[in-house]
């Protein structure tokens, strides 16, 4: 891996630090995996730790971003609950040409999707049930784009919304973009994480 690093632009020294803070913080999961079955007094180190589970998945799909492979999609795990944690991206097609692997914020007609955007859930209701924020965005490189560019055409970012109660149907919005709508089944099947695209 730190070899992909260094191969593709990255200084041997950072590439060392990304790797020594994904080794940390799989530890820290490997110690907190019997958290998502403990009881409502430990939902603050439950969030605590999906919250990190967020952060290892941005770091390896920034990692495989750098090296030129697509991250490995995971088999969506059983999911405890409630309260449920919602966990995702949502790529934004920008066009302005980035570094690929790079951190990137969203300008002009997205400029209000960026790290810190309210993710608001509401349930069949129209209640708000749960809030989150977008988290950051990382430059990428669409399938359909040229494979050997080495400029970026979309910015992903990531989604986290912890505290999520039971319903038949949730929807969720990023910012002022309207709402999706998910059954609580459709949720279950992908694990509670999901991709948003926007363009």
């Amino acid at each position: 891996m730190v070899a992909a690093l260094v191969s593709s632009g990255v200084g041997e020294g950072m590439a060392m630090r990304v790797m020594t803070i994904m080794i940390a913080v799989v530890v820290l999961l490997a110690a907190g995996q019997v958290i998502p079955n403990a009881g409502a007094q430990d939902g603050q180190l439950a969030t605590e730790v999906a919250e990190l589970r967020t952060r290892v998945a941005a770091l390896e799909m920034r990692v495989s971003v750098l090296d030129g492979t697509p991250a490995t999609a995971a088999t969506p795990a059983a999911v405890a609950g409630p309260p449920y944690t919602l966990r995702g991206t949502v790529t934004v097609t920008d066009g302005y040409g980035d570094p690929v692997g790079e951190v990137c914020a969203n300008r002009g007609a997205f400029e209000d999707i960026n790290p810190g955007t309210d993710i608001t859930i509401r349930d069949q209701a129209g209640v708000i049930v749960a809030m989150g924020a977008v988290g950051e965005g990382v430059s990428v490189r669409l399938p359909m784009g040229n494979p050997t560019a080495a400029k970026s055409d979309a910015c992903r970012l990531s989604l986290l919304v912890a505290g999520i109660p039971d319903a038949p149907f949730y929807s969720v919005e990023v910012g002022r973009r309207g709402g999706l709508t998910y059954s609580h089944a459709e949720l279950e099947a992908v694990g509670w994480e999901i991709a948003l695209n926007l363009a």
